[in-house]
């Protein structure tokens, strides 16, 4: 029976691309590109509905808790760098409110590449350097030493985690993918290198993220209750949940309960003996099993659990291969190109192309603001073209 819970959420918010038919192809200021008021409408629509309420509950709760039982809760959240960027523009109060339930420890802040990339299928060299930054960002603004470093949307294969293992991570996450683990998840793995592996519970994940609001689902409705019990009663050591942060009053507004849910969760799990740690406390208390090596990509994403949310289709292979040759003509001292340039390689353009029918696109579908996956895939060729032509001229510049 389990005694700890490993809970994280994943806080994320993209520069989201103008619509196609909104950029001006003879443009040469790449700050055109983007539709930052789109994207300051959603970032106050999520703080109101979800980044305020959820880390008001968890610090009245976690006070609570330790009033009460003398235990001391804590969750892990990672974070992208563009999110922060939009949080310190616009909302302030948020990185407040974080710090200081980061200096209660109430929450541990886990690394991610800086701008939510796939920088892990460009090279080595642009992996390290987005973790890098991610974590001199977290150093600056909550003044702690991160401990847990993961790749953007649990994407890993063993030599990603040996690069994060020489980066200086002290764990990392993945998604509990059966053909690599079978049932065995709730257990303390290493991986080729021995760098400590916590491995993702899909399904009691999934039974929060996309189940709570089906209410054709035969657990519906879900009570905070009924899910303490069934985390008690998990086998093994203990549980790994992680979850998008919006989970919480976006993707299931405060009318289905979700709120609630959240904060009688705590006290529900404190009655029955189960603790809510960070995942750098669990490798205080356990050992590993085992070493689990994983030669192919996984993620957490769609039921695959591999890379085609972002690269299985032809629109998706196209673009992502332009963006790598359009990496070609950077200067690597030329930090303003490298600035427009990494903010084109975020994973959510590619995921708004995604087109495969079923379950999956209608995820996806979610989550995009474009008309269809191929209108996506235009926005971003043009402004992937306008990147080059500007790009070109900087090159010539310079060489004159």
């Amino acid at each position: 029976m389990v005694n700890n819970l490993v809970f994280i959420m994943e806080m994320h918010q993209p520069y989201r691309l103008k619509k196609e038919d909104l950029i001006n192809i003879s443009t040469r200021d790449l700050s055109e590109l983007f539709d930052y008021e789109l994207d300051s409408y959603v970032l106050n629509r999520v703080a109101e509905r979800s980044y305020v309420p959820v880390l008001n509950i968890i610090r009245e709760r976690f006070e609570e808790i330790y009033e009460r039982y003398g235990r001391k809760f804590s969750i892990g959240i990672s974070m992208s760098g563009t999110l922060i960027e939009q949080l310190l523009a616009h909302k302030p109060e948020i990185i407040d409110l974080l710090k200081d339930l980061v200096s209660k420890d109430f929450i541990e802040i886990i690394v991610e590449p800086y701008y939510h990339s796939l920088a892990s299928e460009i090279s080595r060299r642009e992996f390290e350097e987005q973790i890098i930054r991610m974590r001199e960002k977290i150093r600056e603004l909550f003044n702690k030493e991160p401990v847990g470093y993961i790749n953007t949307e649990l994407i890993y294969r063993d030599e990603i985690g040996c690069w994060l293992k020489d980066l200086g991570a002290g764990y990392t996450i993945i998604e509990g993918v059966e053909r690599h683990l079978g049932g065995e998840v709730s257990n303390l793995y290493v991986n080729s290198c021995d760098l400590p592996i916590l491995a993702r519970h899909y399904r009691l994940s999934d039974d929060i993220a996309f189940r709570f609001s089906m209410k054709t689902w035969d657990q519906y409705p879900l009570t905070a209750y009924k899910y303490a019990e069934w985390i008690r009663r998990s086998p093994g050591d203990f549980v790994v949940v992680y979850i998008d942060f919006e989970t919480f009053g976006e993707h299931h507004p405060r009318e289905t309960g979700i709120l609630d849910f959240l904060s009688y969760l705590p006290i529900e799990l404190a009655s029955r003996g189960v603790d809510m740690i960070s995942p750098s406390n669990i490798l205080s208390k356990l050992k590993p099993v085992g070493k689990i090596v994983i030669d192919e990509p996984i993620s957490w994403a769609d039921e695959r659990k591999d890379l085609s949310a972002w690269l299985g289709n032809d629109l998706q292979k196209t673009a992502f291969e332009l963006y790598k040759w359009a990496g070609s003509l950077v200067d690597t001292s030329d930090e303003f190109l490298k600035e427009y340039w990494r903010l084109l390689g975020e994973a959510d353009h590619f995921h708004y192309m995604y087109y495969e029918p079923g379950s999956s696109f209608l995820v996806h579908d979610y989550f995009s603001y474009h008309d269809d996956p191929r209108k996506a895939f235009l926005s971003y060729m043009k402004a992937l073209t306008i990147f080059v032509s500007v790009a070109r001229e900087r090159v010539k510049r310079r060489k004159r």
